[in-house]
């Protein structure tokens, strides 16, 4: 009886109301069980290495690493998702994907030469604070570590591809990477710092590999071409050179707060790597499937009606706010048990707990305004307007420095958290004034 009414309920949603729900459940289906190969990772590295200058270099290298490939994967899914929509034409979306592809592989080659020889030309300036062996271990992290920044493209395109039919596997296998650490850290007891990269590489093939068979076996995936003669490029580059850049100034945040981390002394870049991972396992699930789920319904809804858009979104905005207001009041309480869970044993002590939980609480208030703001930055993407997402990244990341210059001063890592809640909500009072005015425009 009651299964009925909620089929009832379900069935009397708008259209674009039904296809985001269903998104989401999907996403937060495939994303649970992918934070749980995470929270296994984090789990063995704890028991393996706890908080020392050893997990300190890990997590510093995969922060400066990996955030080419978060950005890609932020700016290609933002980008692609929309313009694909757009285009009617199967051939020439197959030529711009192969070129794509191609690209891709000679951006993360570019881009991997890069970091390696800057990492080796400062040496130890890279990573102050961090006394690992260095050279040669933190050199030899260093020359296996970006080998992920080409693989990392690589998996954000075909995520992207994998999303934008509304499949929403790519987020279940974005699991696979942490499992393979998980089990090798297990397995193996005398892994050391070049070893644990090596293991990270492994995960990052495994990724890939699971992403492209499919994408082949349905001729979703053509070879790559090194032409670049596709049609889609110019309305590609006209919205991604604004979206890039936005992004890259959300971004660069998180190397702002690893350098300050790095710069608070032994233990304070693994507490936050820490915190930050059971923050990620929380909010991921809700950041997922917002940004999955309303995507490509908003893309294709800005097609048909951007009045209708701006009613939908405006819904799902208020929903997500008071979400994550409650996740936010859930986790507060729950804090200190689900990290005793997680991490106290081993190597990682009772001490180690009450640090991170305490950092855990302090980066809770960011929740809310953080899912609100996804909503509207995916109206935002949707209607092409990178112009206002430019806007709202530049402002954010001033109010972010702002904040740390006045928060860690005198609360060192809580100060620093802190000021991620200002910045979100910054990011999505901007996000809304264009938002509204937009809406307001449309109805005139």
């Amino acid at each position: 009886m009651r299964f009925d009414l909620v089929r009832a309920r379900f069935s009397s949603l708008g259209a674009d109301h039904r296809l985001i729900l269903a998104g989401m459940a999907r996403v937060i289906f495939f994303v649970a069980i992918g934070r749980l190969a995470g929270a296994a990772k984090e789990i063995a590295l704890a028991y393996r290495f706890g908080i020392g200058e050893l997990t300190d270099a890990y997590v510093t290298l995969m922060t400066f690493v990996l955030w080419p490939v978060a950005l890609w994967l932020t700016v290609v899914t933002a980008t692609i998702v929309p313009l694909e929509a757009r285009t009617s034409d199967a051939l020439a979306i197959s030529k711009f994907r192969s070129e794509l592809t191609a690209g891709a592989l000679i951006l993360g080659i570019l881009l991997a030469l890069a970091a390696i020889g800057l990492m080796m030309l400062s040496g130890p300036a890279c990573a102050p604070g961090i006394s690992i062996a260095y050279p040669p271990a933190m050199l030899a992290m260093i020359s296996v570590g970006v080998l992920l920044i080409p693989l990392g493209l690589m998996i954000g395109l075909w995520s992207t591809w994998t999303m934008g039919s509304g499949r929403h596997t790519n987020t279940l296998l974005e699991g696979v990477p942490a499992l393979v650490v998980a089990v090798v850290v297990i397995t193996m007891p005398e892994l050391g710092a070049s070893g644990l990269v090596w293991a990270t590489v492994a995960g990052f093939v495994a990724h890939l590999l699971l992403l492209g068979i499919p994408l082949i076996m349905r001729g979703e995936l053509p070879a790559p071409s090194v032409r670049f003669e596709s049609v889609l490029w110019r309305p590609f580059f006209s919205g991604f050179g604004l979206l890039l850049a936005g992004q890259a100034l959300m971004a660069s945040v998180v190397l702002i707060d690893q350098s300050i981390a790095v710069g608070l002394g032994s233990g304070a870049p693994s507490t936050l790597s820490y915190s930050n991972r059971v923050l990620a396992f929380v909010m991921g699930l809700g950041a997922l499937a917002v940004t999955r789920a309303t995507l490509p319904v908003f893309a294709k809804a800005a097609e048909r009606d951007p009045s209708a858009l701006f009613r939908v979104a405006g819904k799902w905005a208020f929903a997500m706010l008071i979400c994550g207001l409650a996740a936010a009041a859930l986790s507060a309480w729950l804090a200190e048990p689900v990290v005793s869970l997680l991490f106290e044993r081993g190597a990682f002590t009772h001490d180690d707990k009450v640090r991170v939980a305490a950092l855990f609480r302090a980066s809770l208030p960011q929740m809310p305004l953080f899912l609100a703001g996804l909503v509207l930055a995916s109206v935002a993407s949707s209607r092409g307007r990178y112009g206002l997402i430019f806007v709202a990244c530049a402002s954010a990341l001033a109010s972010k420095i702002a904040a740390n210059a006045l928060l860690v001063p005198h609360w060192g890592l809580v100060g620093l958290v802190l000021g991620w809640t200002v910045m979100y909500a910054v990011h999505a009072t901007v996000l809304l004034w264009g938002f509204t005015h937009r809406a307001s425009g449309d109805r005139q």
